[in-house]
Order: C-alpha cells, then structure tokens, then sequence
C-alpha cells in the first residue's frame, strides 16, 4: 500500500507541474505574440553593457554588433547611450507636475455645470503665500517640458556611456542573436535582449562593472549578515512575546502584572508577536530591494527576481520541517 501510495503522490506531483509549466509556455506564447510586444521597439532590440572605451560610438558598436553571432543575421540599427544629466529627474518632475495637476482638475471639475466659487489653491516650497493650482502647476508642467526637450536637444553632444542599443529588422533575428550570444562576453560585453525602458535601472547601466561586482559582493555579504543576526530577536519573539510568563520569570514585577490581568496579558500576547513579525516581514522585501538595487541590478525585474530568492533564503529556516 505504501508503494502504491507514493506513485500515485507522485504522479499528482507530476501531473500538477506538468500543467503548471504547459500554462506558463501559454502565457509567453500569448505574451510574445501580443500587439502590444509585436509593436514595441524594445522587443527587436538588444541592450549591450559594459561596452570598452575602444567602442563607446555608434560607429565602434555597430562594428562590434557586426560580430555578433550567426553572421547571417544583419542589424538595422546601432546607437551608444548618452550621459543624459538631469533628464531621468526632470521627467519626473513632470510626471508628478502633470498628476497634482490632474488631481487639482478633477476636483476643480467635478460638477462642470456649477463649477465652486473658489479655485484650488496650494503653497508650494519656492512661494512665501498660497497660489492657484492649477494655475501653478500649469505653468510649471510647461517650464518642465521646455528643460526636458532642450536636454534632449543637447543629448548628441554629451560624452557617452559603456552600455548602447542593436537594433533588428524583425523580432526573431535579435533573439537569435540573443541566444547565440548568451553566456559570450564579446569584448567583455554582456548581450541580452532589451527589456523595457520602464523596467530599466538607468543609474546601475552607468556604473562601472568593477563598482558593480563590488557592491554586489558587499550587498550579499550584509544580506547574510542580517540573515545570522534575525536569529537572535526570533529567537527572543519565540521564547519571551509567544509566552509572556517567560518574560515574568526574568521580571517579576512584569509577572506579577501579569497574574493581576492574565485576560488582558493573553489577549496582548496572542496579537503582539504577529504584529512585530508582520511589521518585519513588510519592512524585509523594501530593504532587500534597495540592497539588491544597490548592488548593481540592471533591470527591476531582475532586482525582483533576486529579492525573491533572497527571501526563500531567508524564510527557509521558518518553512522548513521541524522536528520535536
């Protein structure tokens, strides 16, 4: 019965990673095959980082791209990054210009037949009295486009950076190219296929790769110091906050307290240690990721995907089997 038992665990195992791998195939099918990726630039493009001095160009990296494996597939297109400035902060800027904007509208407009009799107003940092919102955020909307479009402008006559962009006639040439070159380093470059502009780390592309291992060394070494040093307050909330009259035989003035209101005491002891692990556990997956993107992620999916393993790591110890 045993044996009969673990086959049929195991083809239910079986069965249900099976249907779990056919739907995750579906979903890239339907990805891949979607208007919106089929449409999108970025899906013929390759991303190159870490490209030598000798080729921060757009001539010297199309030369490097025309090396790219197979020789049969040709490139449409090849430009090097450029140090854009202020520009990742300016557009932000103006996105949250164009929100408040947006917001001040909406309640402004909500009843557009009986508009209110006053406008809204606000009191920004650089003025000593409130203005009109709308009227403020407006013109600084306009300011803020002006500065992004002549950075923009200026863009060609910036220095460049170690990381540039190859782009194809049609999507399946750069995944071949992507894939022929994976696990190659061309001139010590890193090829992989260009992931959204929104989903990129822009300031980790520009650091250096020698800057990025080293962080990356130092983020993993304090991520498995702060891994050793939980041991030590879960081991505290298990033995003291799970049961508060372990915590009255060290004081007894806290005990007695304890023997005066025990609904009280029980009622606190059954909500506090869920609370302080809930807290930490909400606290955890922001400060993994502010480490990992410090270490030199280049993508936030990436960084995600490392937050994720991180945590598996550092919740395995909770997760896994005891015995009493």
């Amino acid at each position: 019965m045993q044996i009969v038992f673990a086959w049929i665990y195991t083809g239910v195992v079986v069965f249900w990673l099976y249907r779990g791998y056919v739907g995750v195939i579906a979903l890239r099918r339907k990805y891949f095959t979607s208007p919106e990726y089929q449409r999108s630039f970025n899906s013929r493009t390759l991303m190159v980082h870490d490209v030598p001095k000798s080729a921060r160009t757009d001539h010297g990296l199309a030369q490097l791209a025309s090396r790219f494996k197979p020789e049969t597939v040709h490139y449409a297109q090849a430009h090097i990054a450029r140090d854009v400035g202020g520009l990742p902060e300016l557009i932000e800027q103006h996105e949250l210009a164009v929100k408040r904007l947006e917001k001040y509208l909406a309640v402004y407009l909500k009843n557009p037949n009986k508009l209110p009799d006053k406008r809204p107003t606000c009191k920004p940092k650089s003025k000593s009295a409130p203005v009109d919102a709308i009227d403020y955020y407006t013109e600084r909307s306009q300011i803020l486009e002006e500065q992004i479009e002549a950075t923009r402008q200026a863009m060609s006559s910036r220095k460049t950076t170690q990381y540039g962009f190859v782009s194809y006639h049609t999507i399946p040439s750069a995944h071949i190219v992507a894939q022929a070159q994976r696990g190659k380093h061309p001139q010590g470059t890193t090829v992989s296929l260009a992931p959204r502009p929104s989903d990129i780390l822009w300031k980790n592309l520009s650091t250096p790769k020698a800057v990025r291992k080293t962080n990356r060394i130092i983020g993993n070494l304090l991520f498995f110091a702060l891994t050793v040093a939980w041991t030590v307050p879960n081991a505290l909330i298990a033995t003291f906050v799970t049961n508060l009259y372990n915590l009255g035989v060290f004081w007894p003035a806290f005990g007695a307290e304890l023997n005066r209101h025990t609904k009280l005491w029980a009622v606190v002891q059954g909500f506090l240690g869920p609370i302080i692990l809930a807290l930490f556990f909400l606290l955890l997956p922001t400060v993994m990721r502010r480490l990992t993107a410090w270490s030199g992620a280049l993508t936030k999916s990436e960084r995600e995907r490392s937050v994720t393993h991180k945590l598996y790591f550092f919740l395995y110890p909770l997760l896994s089997p005891r015995s009493d």
